[in-house]
C-alpha cells in the first residue's frame, strides 16, 4: 500500500512510531467518521468501537473493509511522506455497501 500523510498531521508520528497500520475502507454512510479522523488533534477514538488488528493497529468495527500494513520505507514527499506498507492481513464484508471516497475535496462513491 501506499498513502501519504501529511508532514503537519498530529496523528502521523504516533503511528509511524509503532511501525504498523490499518487503513480502515469506510462506507458510502461514514462521512462523519470520515470527518471526524481527518480533523487535526482532538480524541478521535472517543465512542468509536474498535479492536486490535493482525499488527495491533485499530480495526474500526464499522469499516467495510481492514488492510493491515507494517511501514516499510518512508520518503519525503514536500509537504507529505511517501510511505510504503506491506500488506500483512485484510478482510471485508460482504454487505458492507460501497466505499466511501473522497476526491477533489468532495465525497462520493464507486459503484461497479
Amino acid at each position: 500500500m501506499l498513502f501519504c500523510p501529511g508532514r503537519s498531521s498530529t496523528s502521523w508520528p504516533r503511528i509511524r512510531g509503532t511501525g504498523a497500520c490499518t487503513i480502515n475502507v469506510l462506507g458510502e454512510n461514514q462521512r462523519e467518521l470520515s470527518a471526524r479522523f481527518a480533523k487535526t488533534g482532538g480524541p478521535k477514538f472517543d465512542g468509536v468501537a474498535w479492536r486490535a488488528g493482525a499488527t495491533g493497529a485499530p480495526r474500526l468495527a464499522e469499516a467495510i473493509a481492514h488492510v493491515d500494513c507494517c511501514i516499510e520505507s518512508i520518503w519525503p514527499g514536500g509537504d507529505h511522506e511517501v510511505v510504503i506498507a506491506q500488506v500483512r492481513a485484510l478482510d471485508w464484508v460482504e454487505s458492507g455497501g460501497a466505499p466511501l471516497l473522497f476526491y477533489r475535496s468532495r465525497y462520493g462513491t464507486f459503484r461497479s
